[in-house]
């Protein structure tokens, strides 16, 4: 009788065990993950937007170098751009980031961003390449409808081994 219930517990404890990772931990709904994994800086990245977490955003971008690239394919982009910011190029850096998703966290009523995984890889040991679609639904919305589109991120590690977003390019459907 010992015997069959030593078969039978230990697959269970087997499998129970199994499902702790270390590498991506249990955390509390808000909380952010220490990003030891470039997916988790993404994780982090969504949770704290849609949590309106602008410290846990900023925290997700390198500090030393991120840049933020525009779709040259949208209209009027550019022009947008120069006369509204005064920028001569499509992309930002962390403060202008900053500044941006600040102003927007405290100007709607409502925001929501989910990033789906479509695929990536890994060029070096502390670089990484990752592909996301995105859906972003902000009220009120100067679409009026949800804006959805895909993002490519480059990702560094740092030598204390946290993953940042270094380069993030997006890319707008319709």
């Amino acid at each position: 009788m010992k015997k069959l219930s030593l078969l039978f517990i230990l697959p269970l404890i087997l499998l129970v065990g199994g499902c702790y990772n270390p590498f991506y931990p249990k955390t509390e709904e808000g909380e952010l993950i220490r990003p030891v994994e470039p997916e988790l800086v993404i994780d982090n990245l969504v949770m704290a937007f849609n949590s309106r977490d602008i410290v846990g955003y900023v925290n997700c971008l390198d500090p030393d170098s991120f840049r933020f690239f525009f779709d040259s394919a949208e209209d009027s982009i550019e022009e947008i751009l120069r006369q509204n910011l005064g920028l001569d190029s499509l992309y930002w850096g962390l403060e202008e980031e900053r500044f941006s998703t600040e102003a927007l966290f405290s100007s709607v009523s409502y925001l929501y961003l989910e990033m789906i995984y479509v695929g990536g890889f890994r060029p070096s040991d502390d670089r990484a390449v990752l592909y996301y679609d995105y859906h972003l639904e902000i009220v009120p919305s100067p679409e009026r409808k949800p804006i959805e589109g895909r993002a490519y991120f480059i990702l560094k590690r740092h030598d204390n081994g946290l993953w940042f977003i270094l380069e993030w390019h997006d890319f707008t459907y319709g």
